[in-house]
């Protein structure tokens, strides 16, 4: 069974990685807001002996470009 128990710090940074190459960065910055939704759980899995360290400690936050002005047309 894959959890994210079974995650390391060299897993969130290679993801990190990947993703910023292959995805937009609203893509991105989504599915980190997403994967800081279990954040509070790493914590939690080091005080119970699941992991040894938490994996997520030292991984900034991708930074986003603020979206671009969606200009009307006159058709608009």
């Amino acid at each position: 069974m894959v959890g994210p128990e079974k995650a390391t710090q060299m897993d969130i940074s290679q993801f990190k990685k990947y993703s910023g190459k292959t995805f937009k960065p609203r893509t991105v910055a989504l599915t980190f807001s997403q994967l800081r939704a279990i954040y509070p759980f790493f914590p939690f899995f080091m005080t119970q002996g699941f992991i040894p360290d938490n994996p997520v400690e030292f991984i900034d936050p991708v930074p986003t470009p603020p979206p671009t002005p969606k200009w009307l047309t006159r058709n608009d």
